[in-house]
């Protein structure tokens, strides 16, 4: 979890890589990761990816796409297909949520 937290930007990280660095082969180490996180290496990954690349554009103002390739998504639909699979929105329409609760909050 420590590397996949510390790479998950990198778009060539992938399960086989992780397994490799860790010295389990990938049946066992999905299985064991599972177990352990309760959550598969994939969702993991996504999940990682996703904070920041939401965070990056709310932060920065950045576009969808430039957003997912900061964060290691291969494309703006693989962030946007996280997106809407863990929040149930898209990412514009997160930033619209979470602009609109900001406002509120200072009254804005």
């Amino acid at each position: 979890m420590e590397y996949i937290d510390r790479n998950f930007q990198l778009p060539e990280l992938t399960l086989s890589m992780v397994a490799q660095k860790v010295g389990l082969q990938e049946n066992y180490f999905c299985r064991y990761f599972k177990k352990y996180t309760g959550t598969s290496f994939s969702q993991y990954l996504a999940q990682a990816r996703l904070r920041y690349a939401l965070a990056y554009m709310l932060d920065f103002g950045a576009s969808v796409v430039e957003s997912a390739l900061q964060a290691g998504f291969p494309s703006a639909k693989a962030f946007t297909d996280w997106c809407k699979r863990i929040y149930g929105v898209t990412p514009a329409q997160y930033k619209k949520q979470q602009t609109e609760m900001e406002g509120r909050e200072t009254g804005g």
